[in-house]
C-alpha cells in the first residue's frame, strides 16, 4: 500500500455516486413536484385573470352609470341619459330611445364579428326611434360585410300612402357572382333607365354588392341604394332602398334578364317574374 492512500469503502462509493448525479426515482420525484406547482400556478392565473375581467367590466359599467347620470346632470346636448341593460350586454345613450324593430338574420338580437374579416352572418336591421317621438326612426343596416349604415325615415301615419316600399328585402336563388347587368327600368320614361355594372360594385372576394346613385327620372333626382346581405354561389339577399317617399314613378329591376321586383307609380311592390326570386318582404 502507498504512503497517504486511503482504502475506498463500500459506503463511500455509495457516497461519491450519489454526488454525481441523481437516481431516477428522484428524477421522477422532482418532475412530479415540478408537474404539481406548475398545474396550481396555471389554475392561480387563471383564477386571477378571471377575477380580474370580472372586476374590470364591473367597473366599466359603474364609469358607464356615472357617464350617464353625469351627462344628465349637465344637461350634455340638452338631454336625458341613460343606460340600457340586458343579460350580457350594457350600452350608454341620449334620450328617451327605444328599439322599436329588429330584423336580424336567424332572428337573433345580437351581431357578432369575424376577427380576420369583419363580416357577420348576423346581418339585418335596427329600427332606433325616440319614445316621445314615434314617427322618426333611424335604421340601422348591418351587412354580410359587416359595413353599416344609417337611413332616416320619417314614418307616415298608417293608411297614408308614405307607407310603402322605401326599405325592401328579397332573396334571389341562383349564382349572382358572374352576373353582368342589373337593370334600373323607368316604363313610363324609358329614356332614364340605369344599366349597372354588376361586377365593378362587387367585392373581390364577390361577397358581398354595394351600389348607391342619385338617378334623375323625369327631371327629379332620386336616391337609390341597392346592396346585399349574403352573396355566395346559390343565394344572393338583396335589399333595396328608395329615398323617402320619392316612390312616384314605376320602375322594375332585372339582373342579366331576370326580373327581379317591380313597383308601382304609388309605391307598391311586387315579386319579380324571376323563378328564381322570392317576394320582397318591406323592412
Amino acid at each position: 500500500m502507498l504512503p497517504n492512500s486511503k482504502l475506498q469503502t463500500p459506503n463511500s462509493f455509495s457516497t461519491a455516486k450519489r454526488q454525481r448525479g441523481f437516481t431516477l426515482l428522484e428524477l421522477i420525484i422532482a418532475i412530479s413536484i415540478m408537474s404539481v406547482i406548475t398545474v396550481i400556478t396555471i389554475i392561480s392565473f387563471a383564477s386571477l385573470r378571471s377575477r380580474t375581467d370580472l372586476n374590470g367590466n364591473a367597473q366599466n359599467i359603474i364609469s358607464v352609470l356615472n357617464i350617464a347620470r353625469s351627462n344628465t346632470i349637465s344637461s350634455q346636448q340638452a338631454s336625458q341619459w341613460g343606460t340600457h341593460f340586458e343579460t350580457s350586454s350594457y350600452a350608454l345613450f341620449r334620450g328617451t330611445l327605444e328599439i322599436s324593430n329588429i330584423t336580424l338574420d336567424g332572428g337573433g338580437v345580437n351581431t357578432l364579428f369575424d376577427r380576420i374579416t369583419g363580416q357577420t352572418q348576423n346581418y339585418g336591421s335596427i329600427s332606433v326611434r325616440k319614445i316621445s317621438e314615434p314617427t322618426n326612426l333611424i335604421n340601422i343596416t348591418i351587412e354580410n360585410s359587416g359595413q353599416v349604415t344609417t337611413t332616416t325615415l320619417n314614418q307616415p301615419p298608417t293608411g297614408t300612402r308614405l307607407i310603402d316600399s322605401r326599405h325592401v328585402h328579397f332573396t334571389y336563388n341562383n349564382n349572382a357572382q358572374n352576373a353582368t347587368t342589373l337593370l334600373l327600368s323607368f316604363p313610363d320614361f324609358p329614356a332614364d333607365n340605369v344599366s349597372i355594372s354588376f361586377q365593378d360594385y362587387l367585392t373581390p372576394a364577390k361577397d358581398s354588392f354595394n351600389w348607391e346613385q342619385i338617378v334623375t327620372v323625369n327631371g327629379t333626382p332620386r336616391t337609390v341604394k341597392i346592396n346585399s346581405h349574403l352573396l355566395n354561389s346559390s343565394q344572393t339577399d338583396f335589399s333595396i332602398h328608395r329615398e323617402k317617399e320619392n316612390n312616384t314613378e314605376r320602375m322594375s329591376l332585372t339582373l342579366d334578364g331576370e326580373n327581379l321586383i317591380n313597383y308601382q307609380a304609388n309605391g307598391a311592390e311586387s315579386q319579380g317574374a324571376s323563378a328564381w326570386v322570392t317576394a320582397p318582404v318591406r323592412q
